[in-house]
């Protein structure tokens, strides 16, 4: 599996100098979209019987009186309803995120041969390979990433804090079909060509 993971990132890496786009995976996005229909499905039951949740002695008739003594609902059943409301808004926009990433330009990694471009909810993000180093898998809440140093985002607060986190100021999310350690990889062995590229023809 190792084996044809690396000859994939060579495959890439014979790009070089012209552009390669990455893709968001389906299969990394369809994950975490049924976590969300999933809440927003559980969250219409809370708003449409709420009493189903209210009407023994269980956590739904605790949480429900909880707030209803704290003057945050009318009533236990007032309770569960409002957090169905609260579930419905927070995981439904989630999954408009998400189903967004997948239009036309939503979201996608591209490299050339001055640098890579980061776009997430079209949104854009340049990078430069002379300003970015140091390309690794780093470790957020146990999710695993691509993470580097950013010559701009350098002794910011959010840099530092990030430096303090993982160890790299900025990073790039592996939502991409290939598996983190090979996307490090590939960042990192095209920085290189690029770089090296670059040195040759200023000679």
């Amino acid at each position: 599996m190792g084996e044809a993971q690396n000859d994939e990132v060579t495959a890439l890496l014979a790009r070089f100098p012209g552009s390669l786009t990455l893709s968001r995976s389906m299969r990394k996005t369809l994950r975490p979209l049924a976590i969300a229909v999933g809440f927003v499905a559980l969250g219409i039951v809370f708003i449409r019987t709420p009493e189903t949740f209210t009407g023994g002695a269980g956590i739904g008739r605790l949480f429900g009186d909880m707030l209803t003594s704290l003057g945050l609902a009318d009533s236990p059943a007032g309770a569960v309803s409002g957090l169905g409301w609260v579930t419905v808004a927070f995981f439904g926009a989630g999954s408009v995120v998400l189903l967004a990433s997948w239009l036309p330009g939503g979201s996608g990694l591209t490299l050339d041969a001055d640098g890579f471009l980061v776009r997430n909810l079209f949104r854009r993000y340049r990078y430069l390979w002379r300003d970015t180093a140091s390309f690794a898998v780093v470790e957020v809440s146990r999710q695993k990433i691509v993470g580097f140093n950013d010559v701009a985002t350098t002794g910011g607060a959010l840099g530092t804090a990030n430096v303090a986190l993982t160890g790299r100021n900025s990073a790039v999310p592996n939502v991409y079909a290939l598996s983190t350690e090979d996307l490090a990889r590939l960042m990192s062995l095209w920085r290189e060509r690029a770089i090296a590229a670059s040195a040759e023809d200023a000679t």
